[in-house]
């Protein structure tokens, strides 16, 4: 009976702190729901850049096992329509390191606030308080979005790539007052601000837990999947270079260094590569983003442990051969969509054990003679 009571008390706790606008209560899809259901006349304006399109993408080229079904139903991608709008009074906020963004009447914008885990439950609707710790006022740009901590793919593909948005309007990111970025945790996340010329005093950081008021927000949409933004960042990081392909190589992007998802015998496969194939072994954490553009744009062959190195292949020119060595215990076709994006030949090596379970974080080994056999064949 004490059990009882005490559900419904926390209930009507919760009812209550939804009515003072302590979490969202309600959900819109996008902000074209938000502008149609909402009387607050919040949104200002929504410049639509591209409409939705299924694209259809090659299987790989190269396989040594038949394709997990994880491919094949990607083969068609839906790829959703991209906008940047412009409202009034939102809150932005990150809870489980996923950003979300609530309107004033307390509803959450699905489709600028995804949650990569999908749980039953969106973090930001189970959470007790998203109210704004600080209001941001003037004109402020929010490209806060999931980033993974620290993860070098959801930070320059999902943060910095929103930036394209604002490109094809041929906007210009010094004109805002405040740009919203996740907090850094890398290197490289330093280095990408100062390579897009963002000031420091424009700079807003969005922590864990942390909810900012945004009087006048411009919001580029979160683009899951997109071609313009391997488009953007190659322009930008490959402008001005001498694009000469001398020095062409073969490339072995290297996880000896990680401390997740280890490839066990990686030691076997470098030896192979390097002594027998003419790989050159490279740890891009050595490297900075736009060193690490030109060296895949001049690299023929690509081999590459599933991983935060495997997205600059977006840097590579078209035709390049590319093998992705990816764990049954972690498929993630994202690297094979966007080296169709950049028309690449790509291939995929299956490695370790299917036990049908999906986990990120467990180690692998590859058959080494089976892979030898596989490079050889297919010619990489």
């Amino acid at each position: 009976m004490i059990t009882k009571i005490k559900s419904i008390l926390r209930r009507i706790k919760r009812a209550l702190k939804g009515k003072l606008g302590y979490f969202p209560t309600h959900v819109y899809n996008d902000v074209y729901d938000y502008k149609s259901r909402c009387e607050d006349h919040n949104v200002i304006g929504i410049d639509e850049i591209t409409s939705s399109e299924v694209f259809n993408l090659k299987l790989p080229r190269f396989s040594n096992v038949h394709l997990p079904e994880r491919f094949e139903i990607n083969h068609f991608k839906l790829i959703p329509k991209s906008y940047y709008s412009n409202m009034k009074n939102c809150t932005v906020g990150m809870v489980e390191f996923r950003v979300g963004v609530i309107t004033e009447d307390n509803g959450l914008i699905l489709d600028l606030s995804p949650d990569h885990a999908k749980k039953k439950i969106h973090p930001f609707l189970s959470y007790d308080d998203c109210r704004a710790q600080k209001t941001l006022k003037g004109k402020t740009l929010v490209l806060a979005a999931p980033a993974g901590k620290g993860n070098y793919y959801h930070w320059m593909f999902h943060v910095m790539g929103r930036l394209s948005v604002l490109k094809s309007l041929e906007k210009n990111w010094s004109d805002f007052d405040n740009i919203v970025v996740n907090k850094t945790y890398a290197k490289f996340q330093e280095n990408s601000i100062k390579d897009f010329g963002f000031k420091e005093e424009q700079l807003v950081y969005l922590d864990n837990y942390e909810f900012l008021k945004v009087e006048e927000g411009y919001y580029p949409s979160y683009l899951y999947f997109s071609k313009a933004v391997p488009h953007f960042l190659k322009r930008h990081y490959l402008k001005d270079k001498n694009l000469s392909e001398q020095n062409v190589s073969k490339i072995y992007i290297s996880r000896r260094r990680s401390s997740i998802r280890k490839l066990l015998n990686e030691d076997s496969v470098v030896e192979f590569l390097v002594n027998e194939c003419g790989y050159k072994e490279v740890f891009m954490e050595d490297y900075t983003i736009e060193e690490q553009a030109m060296m895949m744009y001049n690299s023929s062959h690509v081999i590459a442990p599933h991983g935060a190195g495997v997205p600059n292949i977006v840097f590579c020119r078209e035709n390049t051969q590319v093998l992705e060595i990816l764990p049954y215990t972690w498929i993630n076709v994202i690297y094979w969509i966007y080296a169709e994006f950049q028309s690449l030949n790509y291939g995929v090596y299956m490695a370790g054990e299917d036990t049908g379970d999906s986990n990120g974080y467990l180690d692998y080994s590859v058959d080494i003679e089976s892979f030898k056999v596989f490079v050889k064949q297919n010619g990489y």
